[in-house]
C-alpha cells in the first residue's frame, strides 16, 4: 500500500522531455538527497518540447511515476515539473524606481524586480521566472546585493523567462489527472544547472548546454546569476532523422545507429573505424556501412546547434563570461569525440554535466541525460526554504488559480 509519510517532505521531481519522461521521488537528509525511486519510460505526443497528443503523454508520465512510486512505496508531498517549449521566449529586461528611505529595504527589491516585468509580452505568454542579474544604485553598478545600501535610484537588470499559457495549462491538466497539484514549474536550462552545476563555476562564468531530443538549450552564468538563456528548435531527433534519410533505415533503427555506432569528426581524434550492418527501409535486404560515412552525416549537424551557439554568444558579448568553459548535458553528450568537437568550437575546457547523487543509484539516474530530474529536486527544496510567496511571479499566481480551478 502507497502511503505518504507525515513527516520531513519527500519530493517527486517530474521531467518531461521530447525523447523520455523521467520521476525521480526523494527525500533531502544531511545536505544530501537520498533517492526512495525512479522511473523512466520512452515518451508518446511530445514533439520539440511541445505536447502534441495529450492522452499519449499522459500514458507516459503514469507509467513513469507509477514506476517511481513503486519503488519508493510512497506518494510525494511536494512536486517540480519542468518546461520547455519551442516557443518560449527569453529576454533581459530594466526596472527603476526611487529608493523611499534613504537605504535600500526588501520591498525596494521587491519592487524594482516587478517594475522590470511591466514590459509587453508576447499573446498568452505570461512570465514564469524573473531572475535578478545585477543592480545598480545611482552611479554605481554591477551590485550583486543592494540589501541595506544608502542611494536615491535603486534599478535592476533582470532575465525574463515567459512562457504559453495554453502549454502550460495542458502539462498542468496531465498532471491533474492523477491528482497532482504541481507546486514548481521550472525552466528546463534552470534546472539542469542545479544538477550539474558547481557553485564556482557559476561564479568565475560558464555555458551549460543541454542537447535534448526535440531542442538545445544554452543558460549562461556568472557571479552565480542567470545572464543568458537561449533556446534552439534543433536537437538529436534531428541527427536521427538524418541517419534515416542517408541510409534510407527506419527511425527507430536510426536512433539504435546513432547511441551505439556515433560519434563526431574533431580535430586530432582517432575515429575507430569499422563495418555496421544496419536495416533497410520495407522490404529490402539489410545493408553495410562503414562507420565514418555515419559520422560523416552526424558531424554537419551538431556543428550547427554548437554554431549557432556561439554566434549568440559573440553577439551579445558574452565570450568573457564563459571564462570556466561548457557543461553538457542530455542524451546526446553520450556519442564518441563530443566534448572534443565542442572543445575546438567554443576553444575553452568542456566537460559531461552529471548528477552528483552520494550512493550508486541507477545507471540512468547517474547519466547526463538526468541533469533536469536531478535539478528540479534541487530547485524545489532551494526555493521552498528561502523564496516567500510575496515573491511569486505573474505566472506562478495564475499557476495556483489554474490548479484550483482544475482540482476543484
Amino acid at each position: 500500500m502507497i502511503v505518504t509519510p507525515q513527516t520531513n517532505s519527500i519530493y517527486c521531481a517530474i521531467d518531461i522531455g521530447t525523447s523520455s519522461i523521467k520521476t525521480l521521488i526523494a527525500q533531502k537528509k544531511d545536505d544530501s538527497w537520498h533517492i526512495l525511486g525512479f522511473g523512466v519510460q520512452p515518451t508518446e505526443g511530445v514533439k520539440k518540447g511541445c505536447i502534441t497528443d495529450l492522452e499519449k503523454t499522459t500514458r507516459s508520465v503514469h507509467y513513469a511515476l507509477e514506476e517511481a512510486e513503486l519503488k519508493a512505496g510512497c506518494k510525494a508531498n511536494i512536486y517540480v515539473t519542468n518546461f520547455s517549449d519551442q516557443y518560449i521566449n527569453t529576454l533581459n529586461s530594466k526596472g527603476i524606481i526611487p529608493i523611499r528611505n534613504s537605504r535600500v529595504n526588501a520591498d525596494d527589491i521587491k519592487e524594482v524586480i516587478k517594475a522590470a516585468q511591466a514590459i509587453a509580452l508576447p499573446p498568452e505568454h505570461r512570465i514564469l521566472h524573473a531572475i535578478p542579474q545585477y543592480y545598480a544604485i545611482d552611479h554605481h553598478r554591477k551590485i550583486i546585493d543592494p540589501l541595506g545600501m544608502p542611494g536615491i535610484r535603486l534599478e535592476a537588470d533582470v532575465h525574463l523567462v515567459t512562457a504559453s499559457m495554453h502549454a502550460m495549462k495542458t502539462k498542468l491538466q496531465i498532471l491533474s489527472n492523477f491528482g497532482i497539484q504541481a507546486d514548481y514549474v521550472v525552466f528546463d536550462p534552470l534546472a539542469a544547472a542545479y544538477g550539474v552545476l558547481l557553485h564556482d563555476e557559476k561564479e568565475l562564468g560558464v555555458a551549460l548546454i543541454d542537447l535534448g531530443g526535440g531542442t538545445s538549450k544554452m543558460s549562461i552564468f556568472h557571479q552565480n546569476r542567470l545572464l543568458s538563456s537561449k533556446i534552439l528548435p534543433i536537437g538529436g531527433d534531428h541527427v536521427t532523422a538524418d541517419l534515416a534519410l542517408a541510409f534510407r533505415t527506419p527511425v527507430a533503427a536510426a536512433e539504435v545507429l546513432k547511441m551505439r555506432h556515433g560519434g563526431v569528426h574533431a580535430i586530432d581524434v582517432e575515429i575507430k573505424n569499422n563495418i555496421l550492418n544496419i536495416p533497410s527501409l520495407g522490404e529490402r535486404k539489410p545493408q553495410q556501412i562503414i562507420r565514418n560515412e555515419l559520422i560523416e552525416v552526424m558531424t554537419p549537424r551538431i556543428e550547427e546547434i554548437f554554431q549557432l551557439f556561439i554566434e549568440d554568444i559573440e553577439k551579445n558579448n558574452l565570450r568573457s563570461f564563459i571564462a570556466s568553459g561548457i557543461v553538457l548535458t542530455g542524451g546526446l553528450v553520450r556519442i564518441e569525440h563530443i566534448c572534443s568537437l565542442a572543445k575546438q568550437i567554443f576553444n575553452v575546457p568542456v566537460r559531461i554535466g552529471i548528477p552528483a547523487f552520494p550512493k550508486k543509484n541507477n545507471e540512468l539516474l547517474e547519466s547526463s541525460i538526468s541533469a533536469t530530474v536531478a535539478g528540479l529536486l534541487e530547485w524545489a527544496y532551494l526555493n521552498q526554504n528561502q523564496q516567500p510567496v510575496a515573491d511569486k511571479t505573474e505566472f506562478q499566481m495564475l499557476w495556483a488559480k489554474l490548479k484550483n480551478w482544475l482540482t476543484g
